[in-house]
């Protein structure tokens, strides 16, 4: 399916770019050859319905600039009716922040406009020949849709759509760093190698994408998710390391399919929460995306979750099809690696001495700490595991070895934060913040009071006292319902190896919920 060819509403706005009122859709090219397929896509079907929004998305990844500005429907996204164009001011060096407010003041202008004319066109609808031009291209693209009050409903409902050309051909190059191990990971999972290509959606392979609801990494976990198959502590966030993440994505999917039955509604699912999308289900009584889409009504299924899986499957076309979108393509190398393991609190700045890498290198490799860690403020803790340049693990080993005491600590640094109190904060939502008692935050300060904290004060916040940042010595762990030896090891920074062989366990071992595990 194509986009109709009236897709044209002229705009009378002096401040808009010269190209805001040409017409969009006859300047859409033909969608290019399908070539041999090169992944397995016979689990991810492509209902009609959704063909219109494969498309759009399609031409979002390949076609459009990230200086242009689809205004679309946002109930309909292929219905596109004007795109606001800067790409000449753009090249012509114009100044990045006031392009964006410009770009801003004109959106907002653009859907009054809209807006003005769908209000008209809904007036005249049963008299198309008392149209100007404008409404008659608004109603004509519209009048497939068989409701009276179509244009009605569409008021307010307008959505700007930036262009992804060179943020996908960008996502191109980074995945090669990536994704034959991603394929590995997926591989051994026996998990559809399709859903590789979700980071091109999600963070278009960056790895220091961050969102504005706090979701980070390449697969952009959130971190209630994060926290069931990652560490996330002061030392280390594993979100930003692409492997781990890559680990835990492949088994967030697979809990999702095993609890939707359906890659489209697992894929969503994603998205928006396996326990909602389950319940929209059940609302609707449905058994498909396509019934959601149809008939879930509910303003958190909004327009992201809704048009995620064509957004997933237009990634994977376009990526399938670089060469003929954005011209030869050169991935960045695989990067390669030796895993080495940690007995101490050591620095960070004497490990990547060791590591033979750079420190661009070796942060590179070892992406999960964080800036507490790698300014020196915090250790490396025992038993973590530190990826290291191909045939360097050898002689990292035996320069730790030859560390001097002075440099091979038992105890983790103290590090204490400092805190500025915002508005509508209290103490209690600080201690949480911070995932420590809120006792300990009071006799830091010398607060008697827990309620009486000031807008702006200052608060020293104090390091938890958990076994990352104490003294090394044995803990105890109490399994947990759904946990594996995996999730326990990694939790705690330790190997698994390490993991077994102090608890006197092999791999195929069953665990009991109550089990308590000493941690080496």
């Amino acid at each position: 399916m194509r986009f109709p060819a009236a897709l044209a509403v002229v705009f009378l706005c002096t401040s808009c770019p010269t190209a805001f009122a040409e017409p969009v859709g006859p300047r859409l090219p033909p969608a290019p050859p399908l070539p041999q397929q090169s992944i397995d896509l016979s689990q991810f079907p492509r209902p009609p319905s959704l063909l219109p929004a494969i498309d759009f998305w399609t031409h979002v990844f390949s076609n459009y600039s990230e200086h242009q500005l689809l205004l679309h429907a946002q109930d309909f996204p292929h219905k596109v009716i004007t795109v606001l164009d800067y790409r000449e001011q753009a090249a012509a060096g114009a100044n990045p922040v006031q392009l964006r407010r410009q770009l801003l003041r004109d959106e907002r202008a653009a859907k009054e406009k809209i807006d003005a004319l769908l209000k008209a066109v809904h007036l005249k609808r049963a008299d198309p020949a008392s149209m100007n031009a404008e409404e008659r291209s608004l109603f004509e693209l519209f009048a497939d849709i068989k409701d009276p009050l179509i244009y009605q409903k569409l008021i307010g409902r307008v959505r700007g759509q930036r262009g992804l050309k060179e943020r996908t051909a960008l996502a191109m190059t980074r995945a090669g760093a990536y994704m034959q191990e991603f394929e590995r990971i997926f591989a051994e999972r026996k998990l559809p190698l399709a859903l590789t290509r979700l980071p091109i959606v999600e963070s278009s392979f960056n790895v220091e994408a961050y969102s504005k609801v706090g979701a980070a990494g390449l697969w952009q976990f959130i971190p209630s998710s994060a926290r069931q198959y990652m560490v996330l502590d002061d030392l280390r966030d594993e979100r930003s390391d692409p492997w781990t993440a890559t680990h835990a994505a492949a088994r967030h999917l697979q809990a999702d399919f095993d609890v939707l039955q359906s890659w489209p509604l697992a894929v969503t699912a994603y998205n928006y929460g396996r326990t909602g999308l389950r319940r929209a289900l059940q609302q609707v009584n449905g058994s498909s995306l396509v019934d959601l889409i149809d008939r879930y009504d509910n303003p958190r299924f909004g327009f992201a979750s809704r048009n995620f899986y064509a957004e997933f499957l237009a990634a994977v076309d376009v990526e399938r099809d670089a060469v003929l979108h954005f011209g030869p393509i050169k991935p960045e190398p695989p990067l390669k690696f030796e895993q080495v393991e940690l007995t101490d609190f050591v620095a960070y700045s004497t490990v990547q001495e060791l590591s033979g890498a750079n420190l661009e290198h070796f942060h590179r490799l070892n992406p999960s700490w964080r800036s507490e860690v790698r300014e020196d403020k915090l250790y490396l803790s025992p038993g973590a595991s530190l990826r290291v340049p191909p045939g360097q693990a050898q002689a990292f080993k035996l320069a730790y070895e030859k560390l001097p005491a002075g440099q091979r600590h038992s105890r983790q640094r103290e590090y204490w934060r400092s805190h500025k109190v915002r508005r509508g904060e209290s103490l209690i939502t600080i201690a949480k913040h911070y995932r420590i008692p809120l006792r300990d935050i009071q006799r830091a300060n010398a607060i008697r009071n827990p309620h009486f904290i000031k807008i702006g004060q200052r608060l020293k916040i104090p390091p938890p006292a958990d076994a990352m940042l104490s003294q090394a010595g044995p803990k105890v762990h109490k399994v947990r319902s759904g946990q594996t030896l995996w999730d326990i090891a990694r939790a705690h920074s330790v190997s698994l190896e390490a993991l077994l062989a102090h608890n006197q366990l092999d791999k195929s071992q069953l665990l009991h919920v109550g089990t308590r595990l000493q941690i080496p």
